[in-house]
């Protein structure tokens, strides 16, 4: 992770922390999660000083087994996981007869304005079906190349290639609503 312009170690299922979703997902422990290239595609594109990313189950009670299997790594002192990979596959399976298919990214960004500290949370979500997010921006550039769509090869700016309003409503087509929270307010605002 990145603290204050920093690199520090951080290990995976540490870091514990609450953090509220918009309704009806609410409130969630979230851990740090390592191997995230955006550690250093943040400083690098946007300037950040300081990345964080963190994950987390609806359910507190399989997140906390899985920083317990974590500490069980440690205290063994395995190089992989491979000998827990079984246990957490029926723990995880477990958990899944009690949970939901909801889920949710958040980004939240705070700096300095000329006036005033400025902070914002913007909040991808879904009620059900939670999984598909990740797969939402490949899904949409497939389909547009296919249909022909793509008039740029490369690497180009989001914008360039899926305008906010088509973005806005691929997302509505699955389901996936879209929430933001500024510092001048403490709920989040959430797409119709």
């Amino acid at each position: 992770m990145l603290d204050g312009g920093r690199q520090k170690p951080v290990e995976g299922w540490t870091g514990r922390e609450k953090v509220y979703f918009p309704e009806p997902l609410g409130e969630r422990w979230v851990y740090f999660i390592v191997d995230v290239p955006d550690y250093f595609l943040q400083p690098r594109y946007f300037g950040a000083k300081t990345v964080e990313f963190k994950i987390g189950s609806e359910l507190d009670g399989l997140n906390r087994c899985l920083s317990g299997l974590r500490q069980v790594k440690k205290i063994l002192d395995l190089k992989t996981l491979d000998v827990l990979v079984p246990l957490s596959r029926a723990l995880i399976y477990s958990a899944s007869l009690f949970g939901t298919s909801q889920g949710a990214v958040m980004v939240e960004v705070s700096g300095q304005d000329n006036v005033r500290p400025r902070a914002m949370g913007l909040c991808v979500f879904a009620e059900s079906q939670g999984q598909i997010i990740p797969a939402i921006l490949p899904s949409i550039a497939t389909q547009m190349i296919l249909n022909q769509e793509i008039a740029f090869p490369g690497i180009i700016p989001l914008s360039d290639w899926l305008p906010r309003q088509r973005f806005m409503s691929e997302l509505k087509k699955r389901h996936v609503r879209t929430a933001v929270k500024t510092d001048d307010s403490e709920a989040w605002l959430v797409s119709k």
